[in-house]
């Protein structure tokens, strides 16, 4: 039996419907996907379980965008980090992105 490693998948995502096509597009047979309720729910699965790619809006309660993914990548200094925009980005945002 080849037991290989499903690679992890976190969602701190505050769209729930965005949350729920996310469940449904990433296939389960090669990735473990989690989803965070909220901010503070989201850092804990962060600070407890190695993810191999963290997706992100800048909407999700309790994660507060200033300073989003300097703290993702402090936490997660290994883990990719994909943003999808639910909205509009203000300037601020856009520069967190691309840095």
């Amino acid at each position: 039996m080849n037991a290989e490693k499903k690679r992890k998948i976190v969602t701190l995502v505050y769209d729930q419907e965005l949350q729920s096509l996310l469940k449904d597009f990433i296939p389960g047979r090669e990735y473990e996907l989690e989803s965070a309720r909220d901010g503070l729910d989201g850092f804990h699965k962060l600070a407890k379980t190695y993810f191999d790619l963290i997706i992100t809006d800048f909407r999700m309660p309790g994660l507060g965008e200033e300073n989003l993914l300097p703290r993702l990548k402090r936490i997660q200094p290994w883990a990719r980090v994909m943003v999808i925009p639910t909205a509009r980005l203000n300037r601020s945002q856009r520069r967190m992105i691309e840095s």
